[in-house]
């Protein structure tokens, strides 16, 4: 019973998404395109907009990533932008 519980509250109320934004891109000096970072084989890496579905995060995958590397930490923090446009 307490699974199912656990179950329903996921699917009522999920988990934020983030983004962890990085320096924006320059195509040809006229516009600027954001870009996210993303983990890809183990090794951090800049997505722009055609990736950025690899780039978002979980409330709780960033509060593993400041676990992990807590120097990083307030960097993260800094870095997270909601994401509210995905399904």
């Amino acid at each position: 019973m307490e699974k199912l519980w656990e179950h329903e509250d996921k699917e009522r109320f999920p988990e934020k998404k983030y983004r962890l934004r990085w320096i924006d891109s320059k195509c040809s000096g006229l516009h600027s395109f954001p870009c996210y970072l993303f983990i890809s084989s183990n090794c951090w890496d800049v997505a722009d907009n055609d990736l950025c579905g690899k780039a978002i995060f979980t409330e709780s995958e960033l509060n593993k990533l400041k676990h992990d590397n807590p120097r990083l930490a307030s960097a993260i923090d800094a870095m997270k932008e909601e994401v509210n446009d995905i399904a």
